[in-house]
This record gives structure tokens, C-alpha cells and sequence, in this order.
């Protein structure tokens, strides 16, 4: 276990400080990263050194295993926990036997993970991270949520938050990430539905609405509004568009529309 897990604690900042610097070419990303999990009052950072992502190796055998240059096929994952968190304390969960069930002294301080891809330029994967508070400060906030498990060192561990990822210039531009993400929001509130990789997104985007002068990988997005339409309807979901720089919906048919769970996915209300 100790080669393969990197621990890193608030207290000791210059360690703590050498992770974020390492992460400095994720620019405003990792500052944003860094400010969001220090506001949830993260103490530590434990690193996964060799994390296989289901979603970064489907995307791998769809374009990164094809490419010229060589790309890894395993990634990293960061977890975030509000307390301190040791190696010992992770034997000690194990040798407790806490590997069916939730563990709730440790989950309680749970904040979430991210996962680091191997491309160039390394971007953000899948990440999902405890939502700021509901209600702060006379304010109410609003959250779209699912219950995301996580297998952590076999410890069970689950965050109720929306995953997101950030999009990159290979197989998942904006559009597709945005679709990855409405995927998930989908299943959270109809609990149906497969969340299928960006790039196997794309690949169907493309199958549907092949555009001539482009090819599906590398991807610069999805370039015909029918690649969406068509997208969702392959997979059962109605849509219509609307363009509210014409004045087709207003701000109150908006808001009903998020009352009654109808999704927004760009353009598209689904349904």
C-alpha cells in the first residue's frame, strides 16, 4: 500500500504547497481546485499514484493507444478528507474489517476525489467533491445531486455531489463534456440510463451526424446542433430547442422548467 499512496497534510505546508505547485500547469484550474477544497477546511490529500479510470481508458482505447506519441494508460486520483488522515488509519479501517460497508468516521470527513490524466496537457477528470453548504450566511444555494461510490484502498466511501470533468482537445471538447455531465444529472434524478465516456459521446455524435470536414477524433466538439439532438434521441430523451436570444422563453418558464426537473443541456430542454 505504501507505494502506491502519497499522503500530504495541510500542517505540513511546504509538502502540501510542493503538490499544488506540481499541479501549476492546470493554471487557474488548480488555483480554483486548491481554494474550493481549503474552503470545505481540507487537512488531507491523499494521492492514488496508479488509478485506472473507466472513463479515461475507454477514451485511451478510442484515440490516446492510437496516437504517434505515447500516453499512459493509468491515471492519478486525489482524495480530499477534512481531518487528518494517516497511513496507519487507512491499516486500521482495514484491519476492521470496514470493506462492505460505509464507514462513517471516516466518510464523514470525506470530501471527494479528482483524477489527474496523463495527456498533454494533463487535464482534470472525473471529479466529484462535496457541494459548499446549502445555507450560509442567509443564502440558500441550490445543488443537482447523485450519490457517487467510491472504492478507496477497498475502503467504501460515498459524496453526494454532480461529477464533473474538464474537457480536453482530443475526445471530449465542451459540447461532449457538457453532455457527459448532463448524463449523470439525468440518472441522479430518473435513475436510468448508462453514463457512457466522453469519447464514446463523441463517437455516437458522430455516427449519428457525421460531419465531412472533420473527423470525429481529434475532436474540436460537437459541431452540428443535430449532434446533440441526435445524441439524445438515440438514447430515448425527447428534446426541444429554444433560443432565448429571440425572446422564446422568459426567465419565469425558465425557472418552472428547473421546478419540474427538466434538463438544460445547452440549448435543449430533454424530457
Amino acid at each position: 500500500m505504501e507505494e502506491h499512496l502519497s499522503f500530504y497534510h495541510k500542517k505540513e505546508h511546504a509538502r502540501w504547497e510542493n503538490l499544488w505547485k506540481g499541479l501549476n500547469h492546470f493554471t487557474h484550474r488548480s488555483i480554483y481546485l486548491k481554494k474550493y477544497v481549503e474552503d470545505l477546511k481540507c487537512e488531507t490529500i491523499i494521492r492514488e499514484n496508479s488509478y485506472v479510470s473507466k472513463d479515461y481508458l475507454i477514451d485511451y482505447s478510442l484515440f490516446y493507444s492510437r496516437s504517434f506519441k505515447e500516453y499512459p494508460r493509468f491515471t492519478q486520483r486525489l482524495h480530499f478528507f477534512s481531518k487528518r488522515v494517516s497511513l496507519g488509519d487507512l491499516k486500521e479501517f482495514l484491519s476492521k474489517g470496514y470493506t462492505c460497508k460505509i464507514t462513517p468516521e471516516l466518510n464523514r470527513h470525506y470530501l471527494g476525489f479528482t483524477v489527474i490524466k496523463p495527456t498533454l496537457p494533463s487535464s482534470l477528470g472525473k471529479t466529484v467533491l462535496k457541494t459548499y453548504p446549502e445555507r450560509e450566511k442567509g443564502n440558500t444555494r441550490h445543488f443537482l445531486k447523485k450519490r457517487e461510490r467510491v472504492s478507496f484502498c477497498g475502503i467504501p466511501l460515498e459524496v453526494h455531489s454532480l461529477p464533473f470533468q474538464e474537457q480536453d482537445q482530443a475526445v471530449s471538447a465542451c459540447a461532449t463534456v457538457s453532455l457527459w455531465i448532463c448524463l449523470h444529472a439525468l440518472q441522479s434524478l430518473y435513475h436510468e440510463g448508462e453514463v457512457i465516456s466522453p469519447g464514446e459521446i463523441t463517437q455516437l455524435a458522430f455516427s449519428i451526424y457525421p460531419f465531412p470536414k472533420e473527423p470525429a477524433f481529434p475532436s474540436e466538439g460537437l459541431l452540428l446542433p443535430y449532434q446533440i439532438l441526435g445524441f439524445f434521441r438515440k438514447l430515448d430523451w425527447e428534446c426541444i430547442e429554444y433560443d432565448l436570444e429571440k425572446g422564446e422563453v422568459n426567465i419565469q418558464f425558465f425557472e418552472q422548467l428547473i421546478k419540474t426537473h427538466i434538463i438544460l443541456a445547452r440549448r435543449y430542454f430533454l424530457f
